[in-house]
């Protein structure tokens, strides 16, 4: 019996195949459902592709790294390695064995992605179709050189130092590549530090390779150049990590380093080839971190919808010592009224839990420290409204909620704010735009080009014309018009009070276009 079979035979013992067989069977089938599916029928499609690429990830994470891992461990803990080199079984066989494991347990995840795509999800049209077809198959092929490698890590430090450590190394080194590296690179672009800007250059950037985005919002395939540069980037890492691993794995005992680094000089060609390829490829820079492709999806409108709130309970949440009290206090003055409040909870252990969460977020220094607690409450608030705003833009309470914060919460430093509002309201338009069959799209677009105004002549009172406002009036009545075609529309089964509540939106919604439109001519009279 050679590794190979050992370690098939150990995989098919443990059974945790089947569970990631459940699951790239039923995540596809049931989580499409649990996204807003009656309002839009054509979620369905890119929420499944979503679900199946998505489910295919976190198993290569989770499982087939696992897999790798174990199996190394499995052959330094039982000595199994000792006994193959006893008969001959030289050490890059006897890795490329091992290594076969893991490959034939990552390889069955993306052809399911892959069937799931092309069976359930494939668009009608025909370009379109093809297009698709290409980008899944982009997909699988960034999938393979991204996950093969990190296993063959996995195996190679678990069969060095133990299965806790490969595990750990190759999860980490793949959550990091995807996502990890786009925080570093949005703190790099807000200030220039030599040293993470080389930790930057030499990270992994597995998130080129991440096309759920370009499924999601069908985007359509790589171009043939990009993906020749994408592969090869990819490839570079790859060959540098399998190296690694070589070189890591135990076999024989040597009797000098060069000769455990120079295994059957193999490992320096392999380094040069990495070299080579890396600089061939071209790496650019993304602009936004968004793990799964969660934010603007389908899913991303489920979790916006469990998030909705009036914007008075999520001001207060997280701030449950009356700050509107100690604003009339100034800095260094007693702020005792905190401590000797008393509640009464219910007597059970939800109040209980309740008690303590509360008792965790009062305030018990008698000096009162109005600005720096103002700026901790106004942070709470802005993360949450912007992560909502995030996952569904084109709701139009998420955006309504975070350009009224940004404008009238009555913080310093105004003028960030509104230029910052002015920004937010164009990122909106540009992704409505996209949803022109949604009346809620179009709903809150048309708001986002009014309150480009009425920032406009809010805070550029004498330098805003009607001429300048003009364009931006165009494209909310454009927007108003689709909206109330779409909602009188007997094209899809809105509930009535959805219904309702979209008729009023474009009923206040004209109210303030024409509002908006006098308030500009007269100002521009003034001029």
């Amino acid at each position: 019996m050679n590794a190979f079979k050992l370690g098939i035979a150990l995989v098919w013992h443990k059974k945790t195949w089947a569970i990631a067989l459940m699951a790239m069977v039923l995540v596809p089938i049931l989580f499409p459902y649990l996204t807003p599916y009656e309002y839009n029928n054509g979620v369905l499609q890119p929420a499944r592709a979503q679900a199946a690429w998505g489910i295919a990830l976190t198993l290569g994470m989770l499982w087939g790294l696992y897999v790798a891992a174990d199996l190394g461990a499995y052959f330094r803990r039982t000595q199994l390695a000792d006994y193959f080199y006893s008969t001959g079984v030289s050490k890059l066989r006897l890795m490329g064995q091992c290594w076969l494991v893991p490959v034939i347990c990552i390889v069955p995840l993306v052809l399911l992605a892959v069937l799931v795509c092309l069976l359930f999800c494939t668009p009608s049209h025909f370009f379109e179709a093809k297009l698709w077809r290409q980008t899944n198959l982009q997909f699988a092929t960034c999938y393979l050189l991204t996950f093969l490698p990190l296993s063959a890590l996995a195996l190679a430090l678990s069969n060095r130092f133990s299965a806790l450590i490969g595990y750990m190394v190759s999860v980490g080194l793949a959550v990091y590549g995807f996502y990890g590296v786009g925080y570093l690179e949005q703190l790099l672009q807000k200030q220039t530090i030599p040293f993470l800007d080389f930790i930057w250059h030499i990270s992994p950037h597995y998130h080129v390779g991440d096309l759920t985005s370009r499924l999601v919002f069908k985007m359509g395939s790589l171009t043939g150049s990009v993906f020749f540069q994408t592969s090869l980037y990819l490839l570079a890492v790859g060959i540098f990590l399998i190296t690694g691993a070589i070189i890591i794995f135990r076999g024989k005992m040597q009797r000098t380093i060069w000769q455990f680094i120079c295994v059957k000089r193999f490992t320096p060609a392999l380094l040069l080839l990495s070299l080579i390829l890396f600089g061939v490829s071209n790496v650019s820079r993304q602009s936004e971190v968004n793990p799964l492709s969660v934010f603007g999806s389908a899913y991303g409108k489920t979790i916006a919808m469990g998030m909705q709130s009036p914007i008075e309970l999520i001001w207060h949440e997280g701030a449950n010592d009356h700050h509107e009290e100690a604003e009339n206090l100034e800095a260094g003055e007693l702020h005792m009224h905190v401590v000797e409040k008393k509640v009464d909870y219910p007597n059970n252990l939800k109040g209980f839990i309740t008690h303590l969460d509360d008792q965790k977020k009062a305030r018990t220094n008698p000096l009162a420290n109005r600005k720096l607690h103002r700026s901790f409450i106004r942070g709470t608030v802005e993360r949450k409204i912007k992560l909502a705003w995030r996952m569904d833009p084109a709701h139009y309470d998420n955006y309504a909620n975070y350009h009224f914060f940004l404008t009238e919460s009555g913080v310093a430093e105004r003028e960030r704010n509104y230029q910052h509002a002015i920004s937010i309201a164009e990122q909106t338009l540009h992704h409505c735009r996209r949803h022109v069959d949604d009346p809620q799209a179009m709903i809150t677009a048309s708001a986002a080009a009014q309150n480009v105004v009425d920032v406009m002549l809010t805070f550029q009172q004498r330098e805003v014309a009607y001429d300048t406002c003009e364009p931006w009036f165009a494209v909310a009545q454009e927007h108003l018009e689709r909206g109330a075609l779409l909602v009188s529309s007997e094209r899809f089964p809105y509930p009535p009070s959805y219904r309702e509540s979209m008729l009023a939106n474009l009923k206040r919604l004209q109210a303030v276009q024409q509002g908006l439109i006098t308030k500009s001519q007269e100002l521009s009279a003034q001029l």
